[in-house]
């Protein structure tokens, strides 16, 4: 089966992509009246927080109720939903993600983050009430605060360490966030998001701050850092579960679904957020 272009294409005109799929997210997004914010990316770079460079993707957060509608309105355009693996046991799902056969970016639409513990819509609220903003396409866009945007970072980087770059990506921000934010805020905004057990080193490391408390972390935290190897962590689950959900499990693994063999293709799955 051909494959459709990869989300990861680079090329000269990447940086005028990227910025114009920033701006088809915002007019999107009008469209059905859904609230969002831009995650990473273009809004890391805007607060300061990465080096310029562009983006492979667009990430947008909504709240959850909101999510599925933006899904909804990129298809409408003729974006089509990646297929994602039916095991939802094993990989907790946060994004659907979308592309279009003439981008070479996706749209990554998350309704929660890992490592962002709090309910997800009112981790979306509060990011959104205390929102600014930045220019891309030729239009205003929606992004965290910067300490929201620090943490936002530092989770991404903590929970993918052993991806090519991402120690030095870390390292970077650890020293921009310690030239440009206060202990406290960031403190502070982790709290809200219920990020602090996850970021007690980056928060010492930033600003030699020792955050008291248990570091209590939750077990998708800990697979996704600990067992990288989905095979892994398939085992792992299928070792924690319940007998009703071991028989989900192997029914999964046996008899996967299209969207499990092809998630890594371009398999066009019309299926929902779920």
């Amino acid at each position: 089966m051909p494959r459709e272009p990869s989300a990861k294409t680079t090329h000269a005109g990447g940086r005028a992509i990227i910025e114009l799929a920033h701006a088809l997210v915002v007019d999107a997004a009008e469209q059905v009246d859904v609230r969002f914010v831009i995650l990473k990316g273009l809004a890391a770079e805007a607060a300061g927080l990465r080096e310029p460079r562009t983006p492979a993707d667009v990430d947008v957060l909504t709240s959850p109720n909101d999510a599925l509608a933006l899904g909804d309105e990129l298809v409408a355009r003729g974006w089509r939903l990646r297929p994602a693996d039916a095991d939802d046991i094993t990989f907790p799902r946060h994004a659907a993600t979308y592309f279009h056969p003439s981008w070479s970016c996706d749209v990554d639409v998350h309704y929660r983050f890992p490592g962002m513990d709090s309910d997800s819509a009112a981790v979306f609220e509060y990011l959104w009430s205390t929102r600014t903003s930045f220019r891309a396409g030729g239009v205003d866009v929606w992004a965290p605060a910067r300490a929201a945007t620090a943490i936002v970072m530092a989770l991404h980087c903590l929970r993918n360490m052993g991806v090519v770059g991402r120690q030095a990506d870390y390292a970077d921000l650890v020293q921009r966030t310690a030239c440009g934010l206060e202990a406290q805020t960031v403190v502070q905004v982790a709290k809200e998001l219920g990020a602090l057990p996850y970021l007690h080193s980056f928060i010492y490391e930033s600003f030699g701050l020792e955050v008291p408390g248990e570091l209590e972390v939750s077990l998708e935290w800990r697979l996704r850092t600990s067992l990288p190897s989905p095979l892994a962590r398939r085992l792992e689950i299928f070792l924690r579960a319940s007998w009703a959900t071991r028989v989900r499990l192997l029914r999964l693994a046996l008899a996967p679904s299209a969207a499990t063999l092809f998630k890594d293709g371009s398999g066009d799955v019309s299926s929902s957020l779920g």
